[in-house]
């Protein structure tokens, strides 16, 4: 299997190039387009995270058996078993969109810039892109699950490069509508379905003289796991989505479009610390699968402290310096009538966020283990309490009030999480909260604390040399703690062993 440690670097090179991304072709959107088309571009990413959930978890579950000890022909035969699903449901996915795509025009949007006729063109070429966007799922599990997590990596960039970039390029120089920028979307989204799939099968016709099913219906097992990944997926779905789907179904796509920039950035902290849950999600496969417990606990507790640390230092980026951000990155694009609005909704949304984000490991490891009973329970909980907590905050406050259910249905599921867990490995509450959560958490509070009071006193540099130099500083006082947590010398022979420690669990 390809090295932890340079998979969990390129999935933190894709993630931030996809972050980037976000910072540097939004505006120009919005530029060419205007803040209601970029209401459309992001109901696109409303529908796909929603129809996501027929993924049913069967993405899921290929990596699991592709990242434990199976033969090359049992993965071959899920693959095949799970691939016929998947083409079922996409094609079902697909039809039941564009039937439904004047309706969701009609009812849903609400726009008096776009007439409907148009408007429901629209939702059908995102029907087509999203559904060929699901597809992928698959082949970048399996390529993930098989440890080629670098290649698949790879491949996403230069998709996400054609997709968000060279789409700039086609607006100002060959078509500037929607149109053009959909149709692009669903010809980016083909080509990495075949692509991805390709990769897939050569390296399975490499490794088996004669492809053929060892068995002709998925193992029990699987079906168990996927069961209860189905209903994780359609509580996951309707816990991250709800906001954006009441937003832009009782407000004007004007809003909806400013109500998606703030959420970009509040975003932020999840999208830093997921490449490197989702990169450690094989390797605790794999240690469950071999019984290695100690392995297993001395790694999940050194990622946890590392996910915790980006979480916290991206959060307090955001949070105390939101305001001249939005003027950086938007510049006058902002409506003043609405600038207040967002500020305050980021920072109640990446309170919420953050979390969400020191949730991650704890659920990849609890399905590791095939417990997803914990994670349905939670999501139960939280659609019960959440969507009418959402509904009474946007009734009273407007779209700003969305961030306050975030901050209470994502603080309820972490404390649930947080218990079973410590039972699972065995750690004692003081052990995994306090040393490896509050303690980074303080240190991190008081050193942004200090820069922002300096930065608000003096103004002589840009808020991004504050938010750099805090950030370093903050990692070397987190490192130095762990250093001492870890009864590591803190010197080069001590980093290295801090690294060997994380590297040789894989």
């Amino acid at each position: 299997m390809k090295s932890t440690v340079l998979n969990v670097l390129t999935n933190y090179g894709n993630k931030l190039w996809g972050i980037l991304s976000i910072y540097l072709f939004v505006p120009l959107y919005i530029q060419l387009l205007g803040v209601e088309a970029y209401g459309i571009i992001s109901f696109y990413t409303v529908v796909l995270s929603i129809i996501s959930l027929a993924d049913l978890g069967l993405s899921s579950a290929v990596i699991k058996e592709f990242s434990a000890s199976f033969s090359d022909g049992y993965k071959y035969s899920v693959f095949k078993l799970v691939e016929k699903k998947y083409f079922i449901i996409c094609g079902t996915v697909l039809l039941g969109l564009l039937l439904t795509s004047n309706f969701i025009a009609v009812h849903w949007l609400q726009t008096d810039k776009f007439p409907i006729e148009d408007l429901t063109k629209y939702v059908m070429l995102i029907s087509f892109g999203v559904s060929f966007h699901l597809c992928s799922s698959l082949y970048y599990g399996a390529l993930f699950g098989l440890g080629y997590q670098a290649r698949a990596n790879m491949y996403q960039f230069f998709w996400a490069l054609l997709r968000t970039g060279v789409v700039v390029i086609i607006l100002r120089y060959v078509s500037n509508s929607l149109y053009s920028y959909f149709f692009w979307q669903i010809i980016c989204n083909v080509g990495y379905v075949f692509l991805l799939r390709y990769s897939v099968l050569s390296y399975f016709i490499k490794r088996i003289k004669v492809l053929y099913l060892e068995f002709v219906k998925l193992p029990k097992h699987i079906l168990i796991y996927i069961g209860g990944m189905s209903l994780i997926s359609i509580i996951s779905a309707v816990n991250t989505q709800m906001d954006k789907i009441l937003i832009s179904s009782l407000f004007t796509l004007k809003v909806f479009g400013y109500y998606t920039l703030a959420s970009s950035l509040a975003q932020s902290p999840t999208l830093l610390g997921m490449p490197l849950a989702t990169s450690l999600f094989p390797t605790f496969v794999k240690l469950v699968s071999e019984r290695d417990m100690d392995g297993l606990k001395s790694l999940f507790r050194i990622s946890n402290y590392i996910l915790n640390v980006i979480v916290f230092i991206v959060s307090f980026s955001l949070y105390f310096y939101i305001s001249d951000l939005f003027r950086f990155w938007l510049g006058n694009r902002i409506e003043e009538g609405y600038r207040e609005d967002m500020e305050f909704l980021a920072r109640t949304l990446i309170v919420g966020t953050v979390f969400l984000s020191m949730q991650l490991l704890f659920y990849y490891a609890l399905l590791a283990f095939g417990k997803t009973k914990y994670t349905v329970y939670q999501g139960v909980f939280q659609i019960t309490m959440g969507v009418p907590l959402l509904y009474y905050f946007i009734h009273v406050l407007g779209f700003r009030g969305a961030g306050y259910s975030w901050i209470v249905i994502n603080l309820g599921a972490y404390i649930y999480l947080f218990f079973p867990l410590r039972k699972l490995f065995d750690y004692g509450f003081y052990k995994l909260f306090v040393n490896y959560t509050v303690v980074p958490f303080v240190i991190c509070l008081v050193v942004f604390v200090s820069f922002y009071f300096i930065y608000s006193q003096t103004l002589y540099f840009h808020c991004i040399f504050y938010i750099a130099i805090s950030s370093v500083f903050a990692v070397f006082c987190c490192i130095f703690y762990l250093f001492k947590l870890s009864n590591i010398p803190l010197k080069l022979s001590g980093f290295k062993d801090l690294m060997s420690r994380f590297r040789d669990n894989k």
